[in-house]
Formats: structure tokens, sequence, C-alpha cells
């Protein structure tokens, strides 16, 4: 078989817009790859306070932090017995081992997607530049065909 070298012409306003275009799917990537940044520490501050609490005694108190700089005292009935989501509101008791390795699965699961993601985002930026590298260029001919006299059709 032979291989056929074909052409493809494309305007400016085609280039522009696959550049945009990839320019989207980098902001998409990146706003993923945020949230997914902020679980997995989500996940790491909760395995760190398991092993906290694993290591408190029972009726000790301590301070939970619930946000927004407002904490509440608690007393430890249990430390042992945590509650995992399953899904929604629907939740189950779990000893801290379960919990230790339901957190890691999850940070575990998060890091492969961050590893999917990265190597996307690089196809993206490469495409990206190819694409400004392109428009450059065309540019650059319209200038010069601009400065010799020409018109720019077929540019």
């Amino acid at each position: 078989m032979s291989e056929e070298k074909r052409q493809v012409t494309f305007t400016g306003a085609q280039l522009m817009a696959a550049y945009r275009k990839e320019e989207a799917k980098m902001g998409a990537l990146q706003q993923r790859m945020q949230q997914l940044q902020a679980l997995f520490f989500e996940a790491s501050v909760a395995e760190e306070a398991v092993k906290e609490i694993k290591k408190a005694e029972k009726n000790e108190k301590i301070m939970v932090d619930l946000g927004a700089g407002v904490y509440a005292e608690a007393v430890i009935d249990s430390n042992d017995v945590f509650k995992t989501s399953l899904a929604g509101s629907i939740l189950q008791n779990s000893d801290s081992k379960s919990t230790l390795d339901y957190l890691s699965k999850q940070k575990e699961n998060m890091q492969k997607e961050i590893a999917v993601l990265e190597k996307e985002q690089e196809k993206t930026a490469a495409a990206m530049n190819e694409l400004s590298g392109i428009l450059q260029k065309g540019e650059e001919q319209a200038r010069k065909r601009m400065a010799a006299g020409q018109d720019s059709k077929g540019a």
C-alpha cells in the first residue's frame, strides 16, 4: 500500500476555534485536578484524625473542627468505632482498621485519577502549543504578504 500525502487547509478562524476548544478542555482538566487534590487532602486529614482518635482514651475530651473556625467539644465514647459513608447519607459502622483501609483505597483511586489527568493535561498542552505555533506562522505569512502588497486571500 502506498501512502498518499494529502494537504489539509484550515482557516485562521478554524484554528482559533480548535485552540479555544483545547483551552476550554485544559480549564476543565485543571478544575477536576483541583477537586481531586482537595479530596485527597480531606482523606489524608481524616486518616490522621482516625489514627489520633485511636490513641485516645475512653471518655477523653477532644475538640472537633466543624469548619469556618467553629469547634465543638466532644467526649470519646469508643476509640475504635467510626462511621463510613456508603452512598449519599447512608452510613455504616466500621472499626479503625476498616476505616483506614477505606481511606487508603480512596486515596489510591484518587492518585490513579490524578495520574491520568496529568497525562491528559500534557497532551492538551502539546496540542495548544502546536496550534499556537501554526497560528503564529499564519500571522507571519499574512504580514509578509501585506508588506509585499498582496492581499490576504487564501490565508
